[in-house]
């Protein structure tokens, strides 16, 4: 595959471009492309966290194209705009319930705010699917105060998650966590065979 696709990326003659995505965490996996394609990593966009500003479109765009696509009047409380995009700042949403989810400092402005986007779409997919099951034609704060707000989202979304799993499932599952996620909370990428080193577990299991 690397030999192939270095050919093709090399070779003038095919009218084609390639877009590689990959996580930051990652990049040095891309190393053997080096002697292969010169100039590599010269062409670079690193895509950090979306904006408030950004976020605010993630959550209005959609409901103004599902309204533009069936027909709908679907509307969404302005208040719960911005309280989910304060809710699901980087750092915000905390896992463990101990009392410190929902504090927030002193209030950023839109374009210096760090949306963590998985918990966003998490929250946003959980009010949805809420809203629409007690038929309801807008997307309401108390609804996000009625189910606990975004970090029990989040909390309970694991939960339900890690409940599917066996027992012995839950405690592999448990002990990898420690090995993808440092105590500062930066993702750490990890093969299956770092993973059988770091644990007792085999890549069977």
């Amino acid at each position: 595959f690397y030999q192939e696709l270095a050919r093709a990326v090399t070779t003038p003659q095919l009218r084609v471009n390639f877009l590689i995505a990959i996580r930051q965490d990652r990049l040095a996996s891309l190393d053997y492309f080096k002697p292969l394609i010169p100039h590599l990593m010269d062409h670079r966009l690193q895509l950090g966290h979306l904006d408030g500003a950004a976020a605010q479109a993630a959550i209005r765009e959609p409901i103004k194209a599902y309204n533009q696509q069936w027909g709908t009047a679907i509307e969404i409380d302005p208040d719960l705009v911005d309280q989910v995009i304060q809710s699901v700042e980087v750092n915000q949403v905390i896992l463990e319930d101990n009392g410190q989810a929902g504090r927030h400092g002193s209030p950023k402005s839109l374009e210096a705010m760090e949306i963590e986007t998985p918990y966003l779409q998490l929250v946003m997919d959980r009010l949805w699917r809420q809203e629409q099951g007690q038929g309801s034609t807008q997307l309401r704060l108390k609804t996000l105060e009625d189910l606990g707000g975004a970090a029990k989202i989040v909390r309970n979304h694991l939960q339900a998650q890690m409940e599917v799993l066996s027992p012995t499932e839950q405690q592999l599952a448990a002990e990898i966590f420690h090995h993808l996620v440092t105590p500062s909370g930066m993702k750490y990428a990890c093969s299956v065979t770092d993973l059988m080193e770091y644990t007792t577990y085999d890549a069977i299991t």
